[in-house]
Order: C-alpha cells, then structure tokens, then sequence
C-alpha cells in the first residue's frame, strides 16, 4: 500500500509561511493587514503566539480582510499613528487579541475601530488577559442602515486597560462595547452614545463613563469603582450590584437592584422647564449615600429617587434638598407601594429632609400611593410598614417662630427617630393622632 504524504507537507509548509510575527512596512503594497508583501519578513501575523509590530509607514490605514488573531500589537517608538479596522464582512471579520494586548510605545494615541453596514460587520475581541493598553483609542461605529452591532468585546480576564472608548450612534445600530466572563473595564475612559453591557462577573472596575446611551449590568456584574455621569439609561438587573461606584445623573434614568456602598447625585433641571435626573432602587438602597438636588432655576424641578416594587433603604443615607431661588422645585424621594406583600420601605436609612431657600420649595419624602402622594412646599409624608428609619428635618425656614416644614407624617411606621435642626415645634401625626415633637438631639 503506497501513501503519498507530499501534499500535506506542501499544504503544511505553505500555512507555516504564512504566519508568524512581522513588522508593517514602511512602503507598504496596500493596507490590507492580510497581505503577505506588506510585511516583514514576508508572512502575515496571525496566530496566538504572533506579534504584529508598527514603526514609521507611507499607509497607516489598515483594515482586515479575514479572521485575524495575535497575541499582542505593539507601536514603537516613533511609530506613524495607524488605524486597525476588521473590514465588514458577511462571515463576521473578527480581530482577536489573545496575548498582552496592545503595547503603544509611540508616544502618540493609535486608533482601532469596528464598522458595520446591514448584515456586514467587523468585531474586536480581547480574550484570556489581553489589554487595550494605555493611549489606545477605539471606536465602535453605529450601523448607518441597521443589521448588526459593530461590537468591541471583552473576554475571560481581558481588561480595556486605560484606552479610550468611543461607541457611536447610527442612522440604523449603535456601536457596543460588551465585557463578559470576569473581564474589567480597568481604568479606561468610554464616551458613550451607543451601548455598554456588562455579563457575566464582568466589572465596570475603575472606568469613567460619560453616557448618553445606554449601560447594561446583567447576570452578576458589578459597577466596580467605576464613575459615571449620566445622561443616558443605565439599567442594573437581578442579581447586580453597584459597588461603590459614583454616578452624577444630570438627565435621564438609572435602574438600580442593589446600590452597595455607591455614591449617587441627582442633579436638578438645570434651566425652566427642564426635569432633574431620575433614579429607581428595585432590592436595596443597601449602604448607598444619595444627595437629591433641589433646582437652582425657577420653573425647573428637583432630581427625583424613587423605590420600586419590594425594595427597601438598608442602612443608606439620603439628603432631599429643596431649591435655591423662588419658584425652583424641591428633590424627591417617593417609597412607592408594592402591588403586593412588604416592599417600598425605609428599613434603617437616614432620611434627611432640607427645606426650601428665599420662597423655594423643600426637600419632599413622600408615600406614592393614592391618597398620601401630594406635595407642597416644605412637606414631608412618609409611611411603610416596615422601617426603622430616621427622619431628620432641616433648613426649616421660620413664620411666627415656628417651624415651616409643613407636616411629617409616620403612618404605621415603628421605632422611627425624627430629629430636627431648630428649638420650634413642628406636627407629627402617627397613626392618625397628630402628636406636637420638639427637638430632642442634635444632628
């Protein structure tokens, strides 16, 4: 019996000269990543252990025109600034970078991005540790027609390092950055008008986010150190946590499960008209601190946190501000009731409730079920049926020496400290039996 082993070591030789580590050269006869010619040595980086390397070049644009993998992308010193870019294409053209990442040695930024246009798309993924460095600048275009998501993904423990982010809007599809497994967004910087997602036990780790898009905390995700100003939605589903994130809502929505130790602020409208920020807890404000910012403009409302469904205060702090100037509304906190059982309560927060300045209307906590959600100026309702909150009112503005809050009212709400900052008396009414409180300790 013959057997002809020639064709394979043909075949084998061929694929071997065809990947390994290579520098782009400086003339290149194209931009096309996969062209042996536009390297040297002569064969094309594509391979897990392969290293493309980048110095001064005549053609620093570079696309893909198939599935490409690396171990690491390195910019020397000196190097012409380049953008790496997977064509779009009907088999999903796919950059990976498997290895350390990217390595920017050039002293000035270098940009990859990702594009699609209908049903053509072209991805970047990071996997096991890979990096997107420092000084590494990546944009995620929308989809001008809609089909499919240009994405930048983040697997097992690869991290975005310190990069800086860009997802994009479309005429059809946004550009996303999605971190899955127990990937990190380190310490980079996203500019977000198109999506974040977080899956898996990904973190948002100390990243700083400026979204007005929309972010996504799935499965057991969590927020990290991470800083966010909001513009946009950002939605933290079953099972999520905040960490100790600081997020700034000037606009917009925030969906919180479980808050941790976070830090929130929710800004006021900021000119006539215009609403404030709008945050919801859907499990537990936990040990979070809230500062809720009354307006500073006539005509504009306060920032607004409510609690949803069977959530609860934990142990959080929240400061309900009222406005600055006449005519400015009052922060918001509301404890909406559940369709059923126990839920919408204060627990054990720290409820802080400051009154108005110069004819603005006060900080308002409210019961938002029919009959008890009425707001006036100076006015504090509040009822659960499990909580042990303290309910501290201050910044009360004085009319005949006494206090005008208005009323706090604890409907069946047990072992809960009210405090004031004045000598003045002020009306209580629990259960139903209107009680006069005078100041008992100091804040």
């Amino acid at each position: 019996m013959k057997v002809f082993l020639l064709p394979t070591l043909v075949l084998l030789s061929v694929t071997e000269a065809l990947a390994g580590s290579a520098t782009w050269n400086l003339n290149p006869t194209s931009g096309d990543w996969n062209t042996v010619a536009n390297w040297t040595p002569a064969t094309i980086p594509n391979g897990p252990a392969d290293i493309g390397t980048f110095s001064s070049s005549s053609r620093t644009s570079l696309s893909l025109s198939a599935a490409t993998e690396v171990s690491e992308i390195v910019f020397n010193p000196g190097a012409s600034a380049f953008t790496i870019a997977p064509k779009a294409s009907d088999q999903v053209n796919v950059l990976t970078i498997s290895g350390a990442g990217i390595t920017n040695n050039s002293g000035i930024t270098q940009n990859l991005a990702t594009n699609s246009n209908g049903f053509k798309t072209g991805e970047i993924h990071f996997t096991n540790a890979a990096s997107a460095g420092t000084g590494t600048f990546i944009t995620n275009h929308g989809n001008p027609v809609g089909g499919l998501f240009a994405y930048t993904q983040f697997f097992n423990n690869a991290t975005a390092g310190s990069a800086t982010i860009v997802n994009e809007v479309g005429g059809g599809w946004v550009g996303q950055t999605i971190f899955n497994d127990t990937s990190n967004a380190g310490s980079a910087t996203f500019i977000n008008t198109g999506g974040i997602a977080f899956h898996g036990n990904s973190s948002a780790a100390n990243g700083i986010f400026n979204n007005d898009g929309y972010i996504e905390f799935m499965d057991t995700a969590s927020a990290g150190n991470g800083v966010f100003a909001n513009n946009g939605n950002i939605l933290f589903y079953s099972g999520t946590n905040a960490g100790n994130g600081i997020f700034t809502v000037s606009g917009g929505l925030i969906d919180f499960w479980n808050c941790d130790h976070a830090t929130v602020t929710v800004e006021a409208g900021a000119v006539s008209g215009a609403s404030g920020g709008y945050v919801e807890v859907y499990a537990s404000a936990a040990n979070g601190n809230f500062a809720l910012n009354g307006a500073t403009v006539s005509g504009a409302t306060g920032g607004t946190a409510a609690f949803e469904e069977q959530s609860d205060g934990g142990e959080a702090i929240f400061t309900v501000n009222g406005g600055a100037v006449s005519g400015a509304g009052g922060a918001l906190l509301i404890f909406n009731a559940p369709s059923s059982g126990p839920g919408g309560n204060a627990r054990n927060a720290t409820l802080i409730a400051n009154g108005g300045l110069n004819g603005a209307a006060g900080g308002n906590i409210l019961r938002g079920h029919t009959g008890y959600c009425i707001r006036q100026n100076h006015q504090v309702i509040f009822s659960s049926s499990q909580c042990e909150a303290t309910l501290v009112i201050t910044r009360c503005p004085l009319v005949n020496n006494l206090c005008n809050f208005g009323r706090a009212y604890k409907r069946n709400c047990f072992n809960t400290r009210v405090i004031t900052d004045g000598i003045y008396n002020f009306d209580i009414s629990m259960n139903d039996v209107k009680d006069t409180i005078r100041k008992t300790s100091f804040l």
